[in-house]
């Protein structure tokens, strides 16, 4: 990583012997593999994240709002689950338990300034708790920033190194941190995400397809239905007719003319209905 940062530097690699050469060639080649593994797992957590945060808010909203106490957490825990459902949510956060390598952003997207090194080094104090871990982060802007102040950031860190420095109760080692480059890795997230949201219209479409086919299926199957329950019912008119019961036969002739007016059916309803004898 360090290699590539610093290509720019490298400008004698020219003037070096042929194993020379071979050998930083290849330690580029490796670097450059190696920032693509960082750029895709980075992807892939922040992939993995927002479908967790999709499943898993809305539940831990409802919990919140069953409480007093709970609310105002429950409009940041909504105000992220719309940020991840839009897909515009920040990078995953960075390991608690540090080490080398590890990407993302800080815990609570936050963290405290402990001390000033100069310009674009300070001391800082990273986690949930308050900035329970301290950490050196370099290459970033202090120069606007006082010790003790509390900075939100939205961005992705890499983990580089660890350093001692001596501090009053005597020498501490600290994981050293620098802004990380998360442009690829957001890149390929916003795809993955474009597509799901592509395959979500698309199934969407066909669910309404779907719904749609069935309706008019049922529309036309629903006259061809009542024909025959209408045809039926003459019969049973008729049977009723045979055995006297005119005021029933009646009722249902009335109800065929009704129901398929203009129709041969309700022709013949209205001839049998016609022959019934007077009651």
């Amino acid at each position: 990583m360090a290699l590539l940062r610093n290509a720019g530097r490298y400008v004698g690699i020219l003037r070096m012997t042929g194993c020379e050469r071979l050998l930083m060639v290849t330690a580029l080649v490796v670097a450059s593999f190696f920032a693509l593994d960082i750029d895709q797992e980075l992807a892939e957590r922040w992939i993995a994240e927002r479908k967790h945060i999709i499943e898993t808010y809305p539940g831990v909203i409802g919990r919140l709002k069953s409480t007093r106490a709970g609310r105002g957490a429950a409009e940041a825990v909504k105000e992220r689950l719309a940020r991840a459902r839009a897909g515009n949510d920040p990078p995953p956060t960075i390991d608690d338990e540090l080490s080398v390598g590890a990407v993302g952003t800080l815990p609570g997207l936050r963290f405290k300034l402990r001390e000033r090194v100069s310009g674009d080094e300070a001391r800082i104090g990273i986690g949930r708790r308050s900035g329970r871990i301290d950490v050196m982060l370099t290459r970033f802007d202090f120069s606007k920033m006082v010790d003790g102040q509390i900075q939100s950031t939205e961005e992705c860190f890499i983990v580089t190194e660890t350093r001692t420095y001596q501090s009053i109760a005597g020498p501490r080692t600290v994981f050293v941190l620098a802004p990380f480059d998360a442009t690829k890795a957001r890149v390929s997230y916003r795809q993955a995400i474009a597509l799901e949201l592509a395959e979500a219209k698309q199934t969407e479409a066909e669910r309404t397809q779907r719904l749609e086919r069935t309706r008019h299926e049922k529309q036309q199957a629903s006259p061809q239905g009542e024909a025959q329950k209408d045809a039926a019912l003459l019969t049973t008119a008729r049977d009723l007719g045979k055995a006297g019961l005119y005021t029933a036969a009646e009722q249902r002739l009335r109800k065929i003319i009704a129901d398929v007016p203009g129709t041969p059916l309700a022709a013949e309803a209205q001839k049998e209905l016609d022959a019934l004898p007077p009651h």
